[in-house]
Formats: structure tokens, C-alpha cells, sequence
């Protein structure tokens, strides 16, 4: 957008130029026809000089449309963050304290991170094979690329979770990180550890005993948990939701430890 001095600066300009382009253009106009009828030459300078200042006119309403434009577009952005923001909360609260099935936890986790606007900190210690079963983490998974793609400054963090060397080097285990480092639009930060190495280290097992173990668990934007019930199988038979700033930073904190000790899959650049 132009200041009021280059805007001036610009008009000035602009008629000069029309005055010299219709000026010119009478006197071409004189020579080249023979006997011109009176005050034709002066109708056609005038013509052009018109034209030009059209011209000028239509530069400079493009320019404000332009810029009012980028104020708009910027000011639905921040209102649609916040908006989602809201909801995001809303969310979470119109499910806390309540034992959810395992299709509403999936429902409410597609919502969430329909919602979530800055970041998704994630652990995942699902049986591998239930990640292919009803097809609810490969949605989500689609959902979250696409975030990444429209949001550049979205971030999202992962760390998966496997019971042993065997199933870290399972077919199922390299298709999930396959799924997951496919994108090249769509870069995240994914890690992985053994259950065992989370026993073995303080550091990790007491915020997790802190959490009564709860270890299959999503944050969105710091501000909502979802967790996940797992039966003795490792399949998701529920969850509930967490909403409150004390809860949200125990998450936080272990899964902060949790992504320092993990090993790196591959990590947003």
C-alpha cells in the first residue's frame, strides 16, 4: 500500500504523461492527416489523455483492492484461529470426565485435530496391526498431513511405542513409519523407543507413574489430552479426555522427556 506522499508523488506522474501521450498523439495526428477537421486533432489528445487516466484509475484500485484484500484475509485467519481455538476447548469439555467407547474416542480425535491450530504432540503404543484394523488412525493420519501441508508453522511430534525389538522390526511397524514419512509436503517429527527403555529410565518411568501409566495419549494445541484405554491386546477399547492446565502439563512434561530419549525416525527440517 502507497503512503499519501507517493501516492500524490504517482497521481503527478500519471497526468503528466497523459498530458504528453495526447499532446504527441495530436501532433502525429495533424501531420500524417491532410486537412484534419477543426479541433479533431484537440478531440483525440484529449481522447488519450482520458484513457490514460482511466488507466492510472484501475492500477490504483487494484492496489487498495489488493491490500484490503490482505487485511481481510489476515483478519479472518486470526479470527478463525481463535474460533477454533474455542472449539477446540469446547470439545474437550463436552467429553471430560466421561468414560468414552472406543468409536467416540475416534470421533472426538478426528475432531480435536480437525480444531487444533498450532501443535500435536502425540505418543502411540497400539498394537501394530490394530493401526490397519478399522481404518480410524489412517484417516486421522490423512487429516494431519493435510494440516502440515496448509500450515506451515503447524507442528506435530510423535513417538511410537513398541513392545520389544521384534515388533520395532516387524513388516507392520515399517509400513506405520513408512505412512507416516511418505509426504515429502508434509514433514513431521517422528521417533521411537521400547517400552522396556521407558521402565528401565527414571527419568521417563516416574512421570509416567505420575500419570497412573496412562501412555497412549494425544495433546492438542496444550490445552486438550486425549487418552486412549488399551486392553490386554494393546486394542483400543476407550478413552476419556482431559481438559485443565495442571493435567495438560503433566502430559506435556513426560512426553517432552519421552521425545528426548526416543530415537529419531525422521525429523522435520
Amino acid at each position: 500500500m502507497k503512503t499519501g506522499l507517493e501516492r500524490v508523488t504517482s497521481e503527478i506522474w500519471l497526468t503528466i504523461i497523459g498530458l504528453i501521450a495526447g499532446s504527441v498523439v495530436s501532433i502525429v495526428f495533424s501531420r500524417l492527416v491532410a486537412n484534419p477537421a477543426p479541433g479533431i486533432s484537440g478531440l483525440i489528445g484529449a481522447v488519450v489523455f482520458l484513457v490514460t487516466q482511466m488507466l492510472g484509475l484501475r492500477i490504483r484500485v487494484d492496489e487498495d483492492t489488493k491490500h484490503h484484500r490482505e487485511i481481510l484475509t489476515n483478519l479472518i485467519s486470526t479470527m478463525s484461529r481463535n474460533d477454533a481455538e474455542r472449539v477446540l476447548v469446547n470439545i474437550g469439555l463436552a467429553h471430560a470426565d466421561q468414560a468414552l467407547s472406543a468409536q467416540t474416542t475416534s470421533a472426538v480425535w478426528r475432531q480435536l485435530t480437525w480444531y487444533t491450530q498450532h501443535n500435536y504432540c502425540a505418543t502411540n503404543f497400539l498394537e501394530p496391526k490394530e493401526f490397519f484394523g478399522s481404518g480410524d488412525a489412517k484417516n486421522t493420519l490423512r487429516l494431519q498431513k493435510t494440516k502440515l501441508r496448509a500450515q506451515p508453522d503447524f507442528a506435530l511430534k510423535k513417538v511410537l511405542i513398541w513392545d520389544g525389538i521384534q515388533e520395532r522390526d516387524s513388516t507392520d511397524a515399517r509400513e506405520i513409519v513408512q505412512l507416516h514419512v511418505d509426504d515429502p509436503e508434509a514433514l513431521m517429527t517422528l521417533k521411537g523407543i521400547l517400552r522396556e527403555e521407558i521402565d528401565r529410565k527414571p527419568l521417563l518411568s516416574n512421570p509416567l507413574r505420575d500419570l497412573d501409566g496412562q501412555i497412549d495419549f494425544a495433546i492438542f494445541d496444550d490445552m486438550v489430552v486425549l487418552v486412549w484405554a488399551l486392553d490386554d491386546k494393546r486394542r483400543p477399547k476407550g478413552g476419556k479426555v482431559i481438559v485443565g492446565t495442571k493435567q495438560v502439563v503433566a502430559f506435556r512434561a513426560f512426553f517432552n522427556a519421552l521425545i528426548q530419549e526416543a530415537q529419531p525416525l525422521t525429523t522435520r527440517a
